[in-house]
């Protein structure tokens, strides 16, 4: 399922006008297939792991086991844009992705191995989800050549000690196209 959203000036009855004629004039060809990697804005090496591109939804680029669907408590690796307005700092997009794992339902969380620079921020944050050792690993990136920073989050509920490694082998092949 493909979904178009349009935003503009609602006091502005001209371009309203125009956007909808516009959204009147696109047609939906289902035989035609979307190269959702090939758009992508960045590089990713998924080789010699267990992980395969499994669906583009809402800005985010979902990668699962054998890009099969994934159950709650399975692995998963999201990947997303975000805009780099006013070069924002990178430790406040993970601090901001930390609340909203709390609001998912994990517990206890405990970081570690963070690795900051200029233009990165890596850390895991051990903790528990459903009373169960859980794992977030964090990638995030800007160039200030662009106007958004890549962020990838992984997340490990059950094989921990085997999916963490993947998730920092992935991450390192992680960059702007």
């Amino acid at each position: 399922k493909e979904m178009i959203t349009v935003m503009y000036d609602a006091n502005n009855t001209l371009l309203e006008n125009k956007v909808k004629n516009m959204l009147h004039t696109i047609v939906y060809n289902k035989d035609s297939k979307v190269d959702y990697l090939g758009n992508a804005t960045f590089n990713i090496d998924l080789s010699g792991t267990k992980f395969k591109f499994q669906k583009y939804t809402s800005n985010f680029y979902n990668f699962t086991e054998d890009g099969k669907d994934a159950e709650i408590l399975e692995p998963t690796i999201l990947i997303s844009q975000i805009p780099n307005i006013g070069d924002p700092s990178l430790k406040g997009f993970f601090e901001e992705s930390k609340k909203s794992l709390l609001k998912y339902g994990f517990e206890d969380l405990n970081e570690k191995n963070i690795v900051e620079t200029k233009d990165s921020f890596q850390a895991e944050i051990d903790g528990k989800f459903k009373g169960k050792p859980s794992v977030c690993y964090y990638k995030i990136i800007k160039d200030p050549k662009k106007d958004f920073i890549l962020f990838l989050m992984a997340s490990s509920k059950q094989n921990l000690d085997q999916d963490l490694p993947q998730f920092k082998k992935i991450a390192n092949t992680f960059s702007f196209k």
